[in-house]
């Protein structure tokens, strides 16, 4: 059956990481998606040919502790970094926030930073994170409103979030 990760999605540091790219599943076919976009900036098109590294703690993967809030209290985090971070600088606390309190705990790098690609320069900007963002969150099914979402962002992360939840308040 189809995963949410690509079929190279790795295991890393422990069995409890999982790690992988959203988006095309090759670099022939973004090179392809790139050449067919528009010159004008279309931030929608870019969204959609531009490759976010993610990492996703699922609270499934890990032994149940008594500090875990109850099911029904259990959130779905983002954790944002800066400009000039990656995923890194949230490692270690959405790794506790998972442990300590069992919420589900997604990191990702944003466009041209880390693990992710760089996308055209024409393209680059708030706009294209906010749509790289929804697309992500989609792509993982946290976009559904089933389960309360928290955004947590340091710098262009927390202006990302800011955005992001003024533009889908649910």
């Amino acid at each position: 059956g189809t995963q949410l990760f690509e079929a190279k999605a790795r295991r890393a540091r422990s069995p409890e990481i999982a790690v992988g790219s959203l988006g095309l599943r090759d670099a022939g076919q973004r090179e392809r998606m790139r050449a067919a976009m528009p010159e004008t900036g279309d931030v929608a098109a870019a969204a959609r040919s531009v490759s976010l590294h993610v990492i996703l703690l699922r609270a499934a993967d890990v032994a149940p502790r008594p500090t875990w809030v109850k099911s029904t209290l259990r959130r779905r985090v983002v954790f944002m970094h800066g400009w000039w971070q990656d995923h890194t600088s949230w490692l270690t606390t959405a790794q506790r926030v998972r442990e300590k309190f069992g919420h589900d705990c997604l990191l990702l790098d944003w466009p041209g930073h880390g693990l992710s690609e760089l996308p055209r320069a024409d393209v680059m900007g708030a706009d294209l994170l906010l749509a790289a963002l929804r697309r992500t969150l989609e792509r993982v099914g946290w976009a559904d409103g089933a389960t309360p979402l928290t955004l947590c962002g340091c710098s262009l992360g927390g202006a990302i979030a800011m955005r992001y939840t003024s533009t889908w308040p649910a």
